[in-house]
């Protein structure tokens, strides 16, 4: 048996809180789901950001599947562990493609967000440490850095780093921490956390105190 990779056109769903920036917009966040979720949803945990202020756009995941058997309710996923580096290289490319297309679109003096939530945040790191995003803010909100990321230099980077962990999350557990703190200490990566009451979810009230924490940078 022979494998060979063939490249192929996909099609991706964007979801946006406003259908394009204005004058008054000065944020965009391009805010990535966790596994199993859909960008029609997830966008709504954005939903308390004033919409002329900042620009929420919430690419999908490019695989979808069934969540409970083989009908019912659907969700998207960015990868998983069958052929990774290929399906990593294609959201790669596709988040770069919607990058270069929403900057088209933004003035040149706009500040991005790259939020992952969840399995997102290891799809935000691998985006903005091996993609052409560059940002100004780095959120990963229950989520770690992915042990394999590949760098050639450590330090110095041009963005601000956020990690928001909830002290009811069963996924962020002590062993998860300290693989965390190991990765941050090779990559030589500043961060600040922002812990909070609560579980793996996205609260209104914490993600207002982290939008006023970026305004006031």
């Amino acid at each position: 048996m022979f494998q060979k990779h063939f490249v192929t056109r996909r099609t991706a769903r964007v979801f946006q809180n406003v259908e394009q920036p204005t004058s008054t917009t000065e944020y965009l966040w391009v805010c990535l789901h966790g596994y199993g979720q859909l960008g029609q949803y997830f966008i709504k945990n954005f939903e308390k950001l004033n919409g002329e202020r900042h620009w929420v756009v919430a690419p999908e995941g490019l695989s979808k599947m069934y969540l409970e058997g083989v009908y019912g309710r659907v969700g998207a996923s960015w990868m998983t562990k069958e052929d990774r580096l290929t399906e990593i290289d294609d959201y790669i490319n596709y988040l770069d493609s919607l990058y270069e297309h929403l900057l088209s679109q933004a003035c040149s003096h706009i500040k991005v967000i790259v939020l992952g939530f969840s399995q997102g945040a290891a799809t935000a790191c691998r985006w903005v440490f091996q993609g052409n995003v560059v940002p100004h803010h780095l959120v990963l909100w229950s989520g770690i850095f992915p042990p394999d990321l590949q760098l050639e230099k450590r330090g110095n980077y041009p963005f601000k780093t956020w990690q928001l962990v909830g002290d009811k999350d069963p996924y962020m557990n002590d062993s998860r921490w300290k693989e965390n703190a190991g990765i941050i200490d090779d990559l030589d990566i500043e961060t600040t956390y922002l812990p909070f009451e609560g579980e793996h979810r996205i609260y209104d009230k914490v993600l207002l105190n982290l939008s006023s924490r970026i305004e006031g940078q």
